[in-house]
């Protein structure tokens, strides 16, 4: 614990040497058209694109597919499509939350407990390298990581308590990953027993934040009912380590002259699925500070996803947030809040579908129209983010850095990106308030 104040000391030094300017420019755009009907395109793309198993599994790309983090943004992306049953219930929209959970299930097929990759074996793929296999129906690659972990619990978490349909499978779902990271030391591993790359999920003497963070969400969901369980005393061990304090506090570290916004990214998953799991009130606080904290170091980037995600994880926490009332930090994030919803909606008013998704060649950086700043030691941003169609397409835009300038050389339109980081910022906005039904 005697890190926690270094983390503050560190957080202010960041702070002091960010040159980057506050978010104030207004939004450039592509697509006039309302963002509802962005999404409506969006999301119809998506279903006919980008989903495979009969809408179960999500494919983040057009094949042939990279083998990368699927379990992450399939994870994002039945948060979203249950959350989007909760905005506009039908049975369509119940339907595909239903699939998207079915999809979260099979990646815990394979794996202890879960897989990087799995997609039927038909559908063609890139270059696969270690840890990937295949059977007659099905190809996986194992090797999970932190990254894959936050994204699948955070799925898990909202199937959980907001998809009656699937809570009896969610639950089920929860206590076969909680009893494979229990009896494999707190640690992801391959079928073979061995631990894989970035596994440290509590079982280490240094482990990932986020990593402790699902463990915990994992354990708290699972324990509620009855302290006394293995799941109850594992959390409780946790507790008395203080590893709650240090995983929320540190959640994401930032690093001067290279700020690793996929590390704010699960940053981000991990501490939601924490807030939504726990229902003490000071317990909630330490998730809720840590969101704030996270607010505060990302501000600039005008990220929609991290903005609206933190509105709404927020407002779930209800009357526990009363013990935040005196916190300098809340007071500061409540009162600008219309300020950041605003900027949430600037970025997300940038898009130019399809063509924001589809790999280009992109040079920005010898443009003379952009205002670039400078770190201290000389490495060169723009001053602030640029807008969303300038960027260089990615898998999901929130998770890359909002000042990337080139990207893609030598290729233009070889594969398109599924848009769900529209349709997550979205489907947030509309939770959060940012957004009305009818924009």
């Amino acid at each position: 614990m005697a890190l926690l104040p270094a983390v503050g000391v560190w957080d202010a030094a960041n702070l002091w040497l960010d040159p980057h300017e506050s978010f104030t420019r207004e939004p450039q755009l592509r697509d006039h058209r309302p963002l509802r009907a962005q999404a409506v395109e969006m999301a119809t793309d998506l279903r006919r694109r980008f989903l495979a198993e009969r809408g179960s599994l999500l494919m983040i790309s057009t094949p042939p597919l990279e083998i990368s983090d699927s379990c992450l943004w399939q994870g994002v992306y039945t948060a979203v499509a249950t959350l989007n049953n909760v905005l506009e219930p039908s049975p369509a929209n119940r339907r595909q939350a239903e699939r998207a959970f079915d999809g979260l299930a099979l990646l815990a097929t394979k794996g202890r407990p879960l897989v990087r990759f799995m997609m039927p074996a038909d559908i063609p793929v890139e270059e696969t390298g270690l840890w990937y296999h295949r059977d007659a129906r099905w190809q996986w690659k194992e090797d999970a990581s932190i990254d894959s972990a936050s994204g699948w619990a955070f799925g898990c978490v909202v199937a959980l308590r907001f998809l009656p349909s699937r809570r009896t499978e969610a639950r089920a779902l929860l206590t076969r990953f909680a009893d494979a990271l229990i009896d494999g030391g707190y640690r992801l591993r391959n079928s073979d027993g061995s631990p894989t790359r970035f596994s440290a999920m509590g079982g280490s003497l240094v482990n990932s934040p986020p990593g402790v963070l699902v463990t915990l969400a994992a354990l708290k969901a699972l324990s509620r009912e009855n302290p006394d369980s293995r799941y109850g005393r594992a959390y409780a061990r946790f507790l008395a380590q203080g590893q709650n304090l240090l995983a929320a506090r540190a959640a994401s570290a930032p690093v001067p002259w290279l700020s690793k916004t996929t590390n704010h990214n699960i940053a981000y998953l991990a501490l939601a699925a924490a807030s939504l799991t726990e229902d003490d009130p000071e317990r909630w606080q330490v998730y809720a500070r840590g969101l704030l904290r996270l607010e505060s170091l990302t501000d600039k980037t005008g990220n929609s996803f991290w903005i609206d995600l933190t509105a709404w994880t927020l407002e779930q926490g209800g009357t526990l947030q009363r013990g935040l009332a005196a916190d300098p930090v809340y007071r500061r994030y409540r009162e600008p809040s219309p300020q950041r919803l605003r900027l949430a909606k600037t970025s997300m008013l940038e898009w130019h579908y399809p063509f924001s998704k589809q790999i280009r060649v992109v040079m920005n950086s010898p443009r003379i129209d952009v205002p670039f700043v400078h770190w201290p030691l000389g490495r060169r941003f723009p001053a602030q983010p640029l807008p969303i169609y300038l960027r260089p397409a990615s898998d999901f835009v929130w998770q890359r850095s909002p000042g990337d300038l080139d990207n893609w050389p030598g290729r233009h339109g070889e594969r398109s990106f599924a848009p769900l980081d529209f349709l997550a910022a979205y489907t947030f906005g509309r939770l959060s308030g940012a957004l009305s039904a009818a924009e």
